[in-house]
């Protein structure tokens, strides 16, 4: 018995999460591949575009699936529907330690911004680059974001994006094994 999710209803409601969790992975594929064509063209504008996209869409499953349910605005009915998702999921893997710490930093760019403008010492600064070597005139503070191989920095942050995708492609993988009553193809 649970308190904020009726028993009789639990199937379907628990479906749409699932559901969710599918999209979330499409959408971090079809990221994935405009990532790589990105590289291909050297648009660094697309290439910081995506890499944010892939990380955004992964940072929506683990919140749903968060058994902490860190940032929820009621805490309570997200660890259960965390706990309930992952009973019907007994194989979710656990997500990049780093997804957490990098999309926070991101979603504060303006803060981190504005440490920067404001100390009268920070000049330099390194953005958008993708690839290659680089000397860094001082901290790390002051490269924003950069993409080298399949690792995206944000400030002094990284996350492997490849190991994110595969997280992301895990989680969809346990949700099909495990829900063979979905009511949807997992490809469309």
């Amino acid at each position: 018995m649970y308190k904020f999710f009726p028993e009789e209803k639990l199937p379907q409601s628990m479906r749409i999460y699932e559901w969710e969790i599918n999209n979330r992975y499409l959408w971090v594929k079809e990221h994935v591949i405009n990532l790589y064509h990105a590289l291909q063209k050297e648009d660094y504008r697309s290439v910081i575009n995506n890499s944010i996209s892939i990380i955004n869409h992964s940072m929506v499953i683990l919140r749903l699936v968060d058994t902490d349910a860190i940032g929820a605005r009621n805490k309570e009915r997200a660890k259960e529907r965390a706990k309930i998702l992952h009973e019907r999921n007994p194989g979710f893997p656990e997500p990049p330690k780093e997804l957490r710490t990098i999309r926070n930093a991101y979603e504060h760019f303006e803060e981190r911004l504005d440490e920067w403008a404001a100390n009268p010492e920070s000049y330099d600064y390194i953005d958008l680059a993708v690839g290659g070597n680089f000397h860094q005139t001082n901290t790390s503070s002051n490269v924003f974001r950069y993409f080298e191989g399949t690792t995206l920095m944000f400030w002094e942050n990284k996350i492997n994006l490849l190991e994110l995708a595969d997280w992301v492609c895990a989680m969809r993988d346990e949700i099909v094994k495990n829900n063979r009553e979905l009511l949807f193809d997992p490809e469309s």
